[in-house]
């Protein structure tokens, strides 16, 4: 708390770090790839009887018409008056001293960010960079964000194209049980110490020989079994 309070008196945040996006890197045959987006986040659970469920999903219809830029939804001017928007002289403003946006933080339930391929046309970043703001949701976009912050979004939404997410989703296998906390701990700390420069880039091959040898050949192939059992249920 206190290292960010010297920030913001100091200087603003953009005078210590660059936002700005950056491509992911392109291999030696020129594809990209990056890791994905979780199959789920997580799960809700209602107990044994819980009748209301239709109060459930109104709830989250509402709560979801902000990702999709619903202009029906109860959100669609912002979460609350007074926490992220006020009203002056009947125009509607988001950028104000003690505006935030942590009131979302309570929501009930979430639906988390907006699913790919459900917007049609240029994302809500896209716009706004060029200049459009008919809407309440691009007005609070553009009075909030900055171009440079804008251009990383948009950087970040092009790269989804790219992305491969872990589609295991089955109970750890034996192996894993065993030796996935400390794969993941040395994943964690090699490619740390490569951004940081304390190993050079070919670590990495290193890393990927330690992995093998530590358990990940095994997992490998346990999760290939996994995969292949649940294709011939489904088939």
């Amino acid at each position: 708390m206190g290292h960010s309070a010297n920030i913001r008196r100091q200087g603003r945040l953009s005078d210590y770090m660059d936002p700005s996006g950056l491509a992911g890197p392109a291999g030696p045959d020129g594809k990209i790839s990056k890791i994905g987006s979780q199959v789920s986040y997580g799960a809700y659970f209602f107990r044994k009887g819980f009748s209301h469920m239709d109060a459930v999903f109104a709830y989250m219809d509402q709560v979801y018409g902000v990702l999709i830029e619903d202009l029906d939804s109860d959100f669609a001017e912002g979460y609350a008056e007074g926490y992220d928007y006020i009203k002056r002289d009947g125009q509607i403003i988001y950028d104000f001293r003690v505006s935030t946006s942590t009131i979302a933080n309570f929501f009930l339930v979430s639906p988390g960010s907006t699913p790919p391929h459900v917007m049609q046309g240029g994302s809500l970043e896209s716009r706004v960079l060029r200049g459009s703001t008919n809407t309440h949701y691009e007005r609070k976009m553009a009075s909030t964000t900055s171009r440079r912050y804008l251009e990383g979004l948009k950087v970040g939404a092009i790269q989804v194209a790219y992305s491969h997410s872990n589609k295991f989703v089955g109970r750890y296998t034996p192996t894993m049980n065993l030796k996935w906390t400390l794969l993941k701990k040395l994943e964690k700390e090699t490619m740390l110490k490569i951004v940081y420069g304390n190993l050079p880039v070919e670590a990495f091959d290193d890393f990927i020989r330690q992995w093998n040898e530590r358990g990940g050949e095994d997992i490998t192939r346990e999760v290939n079994e996994w995969d292949q059992s649940v294709n011939v249920t489904r088939k």
